[in-house]
């Protein structure tokens, strides 16, 4: 259940993650993105509401969406997905803003200074993220007023899902669903286990313990030939089909508190003693019932997140200047008004002023 819930965890401030790591990258992207002068050659590639979007500008985000995606050989498909993308997530982001202003969301000092703290405790000292800001020429008045947007639009995904509830027995037939894959343990065996050098050692080993030897005595005794240490605390949960058939083989057929003769696996040899045995199966929705919920909840909230993003994509007005860059490899035509590729979009950064805008 432990992973469940890290799991649910996960589904549950995937947003919120995501809005915290844009922040250092959005910055770097859009509010820095005319510094330097202009590439030769750059030329205004889409307009947002009449925001012109730069070739530059758009080379960097696709490259910035494909690595924190971790794509690798990345096709020419991929590519125009990744514009397409990228464009979806400014006009998301300018229309986000135009919400922040028109809610009159509040954002208070000390939330900036919890989430500026939040992102220097990414770094191992203060004089390493005052380093990062100083090579990246980030300027923190400005990085503070980003953290304001991305917490602003945080607020509004928090009034968007704060309606999403369960209904009926939807838990119980969730469950009822995939029990079988969500809520069944297999079956363990807890054993104390060494993990010897030679196999002559690992024999002595294995009858000194069979004769009443203690697993601290043991781990002074053969230190030297030990891979890892041993002692009476050191536990290891074996799980069937998860561990190499030779060790599961030699510990199911024993009793608690039995040892085995050495195990040879290729190089290695063991020696294990059975603690313990659970049979496993499939848990009581009333042991789940709660992490059943927290599931079906996240899911809902991330749905009613990616239905407001696409209501706020609709909103705005996209033009592409250069519809070959978001033209389908396949049939090699893309509208001039584009329409949004996907509702599941997040903003990567508020900003979306053209590079013209920037000082």
């Amino acid at each position: 259940m432990k992973t469940l819930r890290t799991q649910v965890k996960g589904i549950m401030i995937s947003v919120v993650i995501l809005f915290v790591i844009s922040i250092f990258a959005g910055y770097g992207m859009y509010t820095r993105s005319g510094g330097g002068g202009r590439a030769e050659g750059d030329y205004a590639v889409a307009e947002i509401n009449g925001n012109k979007v730069m070739r530059s500008q758009l080379e960097r985000g696709v490259a910035d969406l494909a690595e924190r995606s971790g794509m690798k050989d990345v096709t020419e498909a991929d590519v125009v997905r990744l514009r397409r993308q990228f464009i979806d997530n400014l006009a998301i982001g300018q229309e986000f803003r135009k919400e922040v202003a028109a809610r009159k969301i509040d954002v208070s000092d000390a939330e900036i200074d919890i989430a500026l703290k939040n992102i220097q405790n990414q770094f191992p000292t203060i004089e390493a993220y005052r380093e990062y800001i100083q090579q990246q020429q980030i300027n923190e008045k400005v990085l503070r007023k980003e953290i304001a947007d991305n917490i602003a639009q945080q607020k509004i995904l928090e009034m968007e899902v704060s309606g999403v509830t369960i209904s009926g027995d939807e838990d119980v037939q969730f469950y009822d669903t995939l029990k079988e894959l969500f809520f069944t343990r297999p079956e363990t065996i807890l054993v104390r286990a060494a993990h010897l050098k030679d196999r002559d050692k690992a024999q002595r080993f294995s009858e000194e313990l069979l004769a009443g030897a203690s697993w601290n005595d043991l781990g002074r005794t053969f230190s030297d030939d030990l891979v890892y240490p041993v002692s009476e605390d050191s536990t290891v949960t074996l799980a069937k089909g998860r561990v190499p058939e030779e060790i599961w083989t030699a510990v199911v057929s024993l009793e608690d508190g039995a040892a085995t003769s050495p195990v040879v696996l290729s190089e290695d040899v063991y020696v294990l003693e059975r603690i313990s045995r659970d049979e496993g199966g499939i848990v009581p929705f009333e042991d789940v019932s709660a992490d059943v919920r927290e599931l079906i909840l996240g899911e809902k909230r991330r749905e009613a997140q990616n239905a407001y993003f696409a209501s706020l994509r609709q909103r705005a007005t996209v033009r592409l200047l250069d519809a070959s860059l978001f033209a389908d490899p396949v049939t090699e035509t893309a509208s001039p008004d584009m329409t949004p590729a996907s509702p599941e979009v997040v903003p990567l950064s508020p900003d979306l002023t053209s590079p013209d805008s920037n000082s």
